[in-house]
């Protein structure tokens, strides 16, 4: 599957521009004025916020810099196979470029003789130890929720009643602006069109915030982020982050002509395509069921028929900050293998893909508190740009149907080893 899966997420890639930038090659840029945040940046010169982190990475977009020029159009260069240094390119963003010439995140890339022309040298690893006592992947919703109306029990003195009523509904307000883009992904609306549905939901989230009948409001909400220190928002924060990810849209457009230039092979090999091994000879082991935040790991055992587990790799290129493959840690790393494996099994696209996007969505809550907003919606943002390149891609439909030279029988092993059909084609998985 890798050199298929390669060119979907070399397009996802191409799309976020997700590099260090230390050779990006500049040809227009913007000052940044009073009042400006990366997202109103982006939104004055029509372009996504991650492409205007792509092309500052060492901006700090939580304190803009009055007349500060930023880079808003340019030429990058980026390594194509993972190996970095003088003509080799530079790391994606967030990965460290280590002495050997070569791109990750853990202190192994990111420590002495790392190379800080072609990438950053600081590990960019998160901690995660908030929800240690998490037990499963499945628990992690509860947990989530749990702990966040607990907290606003405690810093907003509400009684358990009104805690979740206020969590419902900030979590409402949220959901107005994630439908509205998720719509205009599987609508494949244009960039005018997901801007105007951004600006419905705008509507629905004021109407919701000044409600005399509900205990939300941005006066509130801000009060509790204030309690936890972090930045305070107004009425349009919300919207501009659903406007900026609409111009994404239109960068995959660009990019998908690109990639159609690229044709994907299939390593055509007869031990696992043309035969079907019983799926009683399917041997996948549960490694430890909690390998990292509550997500188990699995390996296909040396004397196994193939499955489908065995042929998994993660998301095989470098995205967005901790998404990355890096000593197997990246945050969407199990999301990618079950999606492999739904993939590999012909489940059908469209249902691997919303899979996909919700088992993101689920992770984001593992990698934040509810409460740090910036973070959070960001990562949310993050799991519906890479539901879109999968939407829009080309090569993501041509990699479905190149799966189904696999015979995906129930019968047989690849498919039908029984700890995949009940767990690993809709769950995320370590391997």
């Amino acid at each position: 599957m890798k050199s298929m899966k390669s060119n979907v997420i070399l397009l996802i890639l191409t799309i976020l521009n997700i590099v260090n930038g230390y050779t990006i090659k500049c040809s227009k840029y913007y000052t940044v004025k009073n009042g400006d945040d990366c997202v109103k940046v982006a939104l004055n010169n029509e372009i996504s916020k991650y492409y205007l982190i792509t092309l500052n990475p060492d901006m700090n977009c939580k304190n803009l810099v009055k007349d500060t020029n930023v880079c808003v159009k340019g030429k990058i260069n980026i390594t194509k196979d993972g190996s970095c240094g003088n003509g080799k390119g530079s790391c994606p963003f967030g990965e460290c470029c280590s002495k050997d010439g070569k791109c990750g995140s853990s202190p192994t890339f990111c420590g002495t003789g790392c190379k800080s022309k072609y990438g950053h040298c600081e590990s960019t690893s998160k901690d995660m130890k908030h929800i240690e006592d998490v037990k499963n992947f499945k628990d992690i919703s509860k947990s989530f929720d749990t702990e966040a109306i607990n907290d606003i029990k405690e810093h907003l003195n509400m009684n358990e009643k009104e805690a979740k009523e206020f969590y419902t509904n900030v979590n409402k307000g949220i959901s107005y602006f994630t439908n509205a883009f998720e719509n205009s992904i599987n609508s494949k609306h244009s960039v005018e069109k997901c801007i105007e549905l951004c600006e419905n939901a705008n509507k629905q989230f004021i109407s919701l915030a000044d409600n005399k009948n509900n205990n939300f409001n941005i006066s509130t909400y801000n009060q509790y982020l204030k309690s936890h220190s972090e930045p305070v928002i107004d009425k349009n924060y919300l919207l501009n982050n659903c406007k900026s990810n609409c111009y994404i849209i239109k960068e995959i457009e660009e990019n998908n002509t690109k990639d159609n230039k690229n044709k994907m092979t299939l390593i055509k090999e007869k031990r696992f395509i043309n035969t079907c091994e019983p799926a009683s000879e399917g041997r996948i082991t549960l490694v430890t069921s909690n390998y990292k935040n509550g997500v188990a790991k699995y390996r296909q055992e040396s004397n196994s028929a193939v499955t489908a587990v065995g042929l998994v790799n993660g998301c095989s290129i470098p995205l967005i900050g901790n998404i990355y493959n890096s000593d197997n840690y990246g945050l969407f790393v199990p999301v990618c293998n079950s999606h492999d494996v739904c993939y590999n099994c012909q489940i059908g696209k469209d249902v691997c893909d919303n899979r996909l996007l919700n088992n993101s969505k689920e992770l984001c809550k593992i990698y934040n508190r509810w409460w740090e907003i910036g973070d959070y919606i960001t990562c949310l943002g993050e799991a519906e740009i890479f539901y879109a390149a999968l939407r829009y891609s080309s090569s993501a439909q041509e990699a479905y149907d190149a799966c189904n030279v696999y015979n995906t029988d129930p019968a047989c092993a690849l498919c039908g080893t029984p700890i995949i059909q009940d767990e690993l084609l809709e769950t995320p998985f370590y391997v």
